[in-house]
């Protein structure tokens, strides 16, 4: 590609500009993470988690308890999480003033689900999702970083 060529004045009318740019270029990136850490913890959800989790540890099995109890209810037995999927659907990522995302869930199970309890093990699904997405959030919005210096609005995805 061909270097872009300025005179002294639509150069500085460029540089007054990417301040702007960088600021919409980086929310539109957190807008884009933000949905993508959404559905993964949704996807978490339901499914033993037992790779590429980096230092958190592998989820437990549901015990033949847990699992007998389900079933009465009518739920399927080994879905961990996932019983009538609304603590699944809770889970939403947001963009903070700082600015960055924030992922969580407001119903209590998932706090007990998260976090564990007495009688159940933990079984992390946000910092799951954090672990597995930031990699990707991150390298995204460096991109539209370097597109906007650039002058290349629009290419950094």
């Amino acid at each position: 590609m061909a270097g872009r060529e300025f005179t002294e004045r639509a150069f500085l009318a460029f540089l007054e500009e990417r301040p702007a740019a960088l600021r919409e270029a980086q929310q539109a990136g957190l807008q884009r993470g933000a949905e993508q850490l959404t559905a993964t913890a949704r996807d978490i959800v339901g499914r033993y988690q037992r790779e590429d989790m980096g230092n958190i540890p592998a989820w437990a099995e549901l015990t033949d308890g847990t699992k007998a109890d389900r079933l009465k209810q009518g739920f399927t037995e080994n879905d961990p999480g996932l019983r009538s999927g609304e603590m699944r659907a809770v889970y939403e990522a947001r963009i903070t003033d700082k600015p960055g995302i924030v992922l969580g869930n407001s119903d209590p199970v998932a706090l007990w689900f998260e976090e564990g309890t007495p009688r159940q093990p933990p079984r992390p699904v946000i910092a799951v999702a954090l672990f597995r997405k930031q990699m990707t959030i991150t390298q995204r919005i460096a991109r539209r970083f370097t597109a906007v210096l650039a002058g290349r609005e629009g290419l950094g995805e």
